[in-house]
């Protein structure tokens, strides 16, 4: 394990179990990785050592730093969270196979929930990195994330911002499974229904849920316009996530093409 401090602990959208995290190597530089891959993270909590996995967040080319999106999913401030910026953490050797390199297409659509958002993370800021510096990159790229409510959707006036700019083709849709609860929900922004059930009709899946789909898209979103990006032949499906989402859009893909072209791994 490589030893490392808490450079910086930031909360998103100040909700208390949802943060960004940066480790910054005692010395050094970090370890050479791929986006989508994950790396232990060990830390005293309790006069215990405490070991976790977490996708890594930045891209390879950020050397002097890792960062990670995480969730207290148990509440409490526990683990990550329980930490202050100087704390002493390690880390170990980044691994997986949840990279872009599983894929020859040139079409990707990222499909994700909650934190699994951040391989996504590591593998955008690596494609505009790649863009800027004239080396190829995908025909396009679409990111379908959902959330319960507005203010889990992380990273989103930088996703937004990647969708403005255009440096690659990219498409963005946010998604919010609760907008009846969320008072921040925006019609025009955000898409109202399930990640799963947005991205499977743009890409002409059945229903995940295996009933009604329910899913309104903002007013100028065109799914249609959409699926013509992400042609059936050439376009791999990346999952992250609720590993109920990925074993319900697994079997919405049973017995069509798309089956061939899904990427995931089951980390629990």
């Amino acid at each position: 394990m490589t030893p490392a401090v808490l450079a910086e602990s930031r909360r998103i959208h100040d909700l208390p179990g949802l943060g960004s995290f940066r480790l910054r190597p005692a010395a050094g530089t970090t370890p050479a990785f791929q986006p989508g891959q994950a790396l232990p993270v060990a830390w005293e909590e309790g006069g215990e050592v405490v070991q976790r996995w977490y996708s890594i967040a930045s891209p390879p080319e950020q050397r002097d730093a890792l960062d990670l999106l995480v969730v207290d999913a148990k509440g409490g401030g526990r683990g990550l969270f329980s930490l202050a910026p100087g704390d002493p953490v390690w880390f170990g050797r980044p691994s997986g196979r949840f990279t872009l390199d599983r894929t020859d297409c040139r079409h990707l659509a990222f499909l994700a929930t909650g934190t699994g958002l951040a391989p996504y993370l590591s593998m955008l800021r690596h494609l505009r990195a790649r863009a800027a510096a004239g080396a190829p990159v995908p025909v396009a790229v679409a990111l379908f994330h959902g959330a319960r409510r507005s203010v889990e959707l992380a990273f989103r006036d930088e996703l937004e911002g990647l969708a403005a700019e255009q440096p690659f083709r990219f498409v963005y849709l946010p998604c919010v499974s609760r907008p009846e609860e969320d008072p921040g929900f925006d019609p025009a922004r955000t898409a109202a229904g399930r990640a799963a059930e947005a991205a499977a009709r743009v890409l002409g899946l059945p229903s995940p849920s295996g009933g009604e789909r329910r899913v309104t898209f903002p007013d100028a979103f065109d799914p249609d316009a959409l699926a013509a990006l992400l042609p059936e032949e050439d376009t791999a499906v990346y999952l992250c996530g609720n590993p109920a989402m990925i074993d319900a859009f697994d079997a919405a893909c049973a017995g069509t093409p798309r089956q061939e072209r899904l990427v995931f791994e089951r980390w629990w």
